[in-house]
């Protein structure tokens, strides 16, 4: 707060100078020297905040934010050489937060050290065998990497430790997909239905129709819908199936379910207009007397007040090119129904 104040009325230096007569170098501790490393950063000093800095870790080595902000100051004015170093500095002094090494690690790759980068990972994989977040975090680096027998070891070694996890399961199917192993990867997917629940169901139907397998896809979905048929989002999914297939009849189909299902409220809003412009959208798609022909049923239920049926017309209006049409509907629609959340 105190250094907010002088930021505003800009007499940093004013304070610095206050700070280090009060604080005598011989007399400072941790929080003296990164305080006032800190200010010398606010006033471009550079070169005495990463001074402060490794006097403040000094003081106290295991404050491991304090070595953060000097690697970081490192690397900001160029330093990348003395950065690594303090990152060797900071595993030495806390070899139980992988973090650090994982940091260290990405920066010797980076730079061109593999050996030493991959070196690091392993000691990572046999310190932390059980870390699923260290894991994780070791896939993502292996796939970046293009190290694609590593990253596969990485994934198989989640499914391990967490075996109940579907999205592991997930990601290692993908791994075995992209390496051609289409065997493999269906069966590694089909273990997410150890639960048969329909969120795992439509879970595989997602996975099959992102990698084509439409026909398992509409599959996956039918048996989640006929577990749970009043949940929108199953028909959301397998509606999305049917437009992969251009089905635009089923696809139609399963988005006027997708409307019926989601009650009208204001935390709905969208999932409701999204529906209403698939439908319409795909009608036209089948053609033009196919929209026409909808368009005549929603004036007709329009005239009698139907406030769902106005809300279609608005947005089959504006997919014509009718917006005067659009523009009387929508106000005939605050007339009859103000107070509707869609208005």
């Amino acid at each position: 707060r105190i250094v907010d104040i002088h930021l505003r009325r800009q007499t940093l230096a004013d304070l610095i100078g206050y700070y280090e007569k009060k604080w005598p170098a011989k007399r400072r501790d941790h929080f003296e020297w990164e305080t006032l490393a800190h200010l010398y950063e606010e006033v471009g000093n550079q070169e005495k905040a990463v001074v402060a800095y490794r006097r403040a870790t000094k003081k106290a080595p295991h404050e491991l934010d304090t070595h953060r902000r000097l690697i970081r100051l490192l690397e900001t004015t160029g330093r990348e050489d003395a950065a690594l170093k303090q990152y060797e500095a900071v595993i030495r002094i806390a070899p139980g937060e992988p973090r650090f090494q994982l940091e260290l690690a990405e920066r010797y790759y980076r730079k061109g050290k593999r050996k030493k980068a991959l070196a690091l990972l392993r000691r990572l994989e046999s310190r932390f065998g059980s870390d699923p977040g260290v894991h994780a975090a070791l896939a993502d680096m292996y796939t970046r990497w293009g190290e694609e027998k590593l990253a596969l070891k990485a994934h198989v070694r989640l499914t391990r430790i967490e075996p109940n996890e579907v999205v592991h399961l997930i990601n290692l199917g993908e791994q075995y997909f992209q390496r051609g192993d289409r065997k493999k990867a269906i069966a590694t997917w089909k273990r997410v239905l150890a639960r048969r629940t329909p969120d795992n169901l439509a879970r595989l139907g997602r996975i099959y129709a992102e990698h084509d397998m439409t026909g398992p896809a509409l599959e996956m979905y039918g048996k989640a819908i006929r577990l749970q048929s009043k949940n929108p989002k199953l028909f959301r999914g397998r509606a999305t199936v049917h437009e992969r297939k251009k089905d635009w009849r089923r696809a139609v189909e399963d988005w006027q379910k997708v409307y019926q299902l989601t009650e009208n409220k204001p935390s709905n809003k969208v999932a409701r207009a999204e529906a209403r412009r698939r439908i319409v959208a795909l009608l036209k798609r089948s053609g033009r007397r196919s929209l026409n022909s909808r368009v005549a049923v929603w004036r007709r239920a329009f005239k009698s007040n139907d406030i769902d049926a106005g809300y279609f017309l608005v947005e089959a209006y504006l997919r014509q090119g009718r917006t005067k049409d659009a523009r009387r509907t929508l106000e005939r629609l605050r007339v009859i129904a103000p107070k509707d959340n869609e208005t």
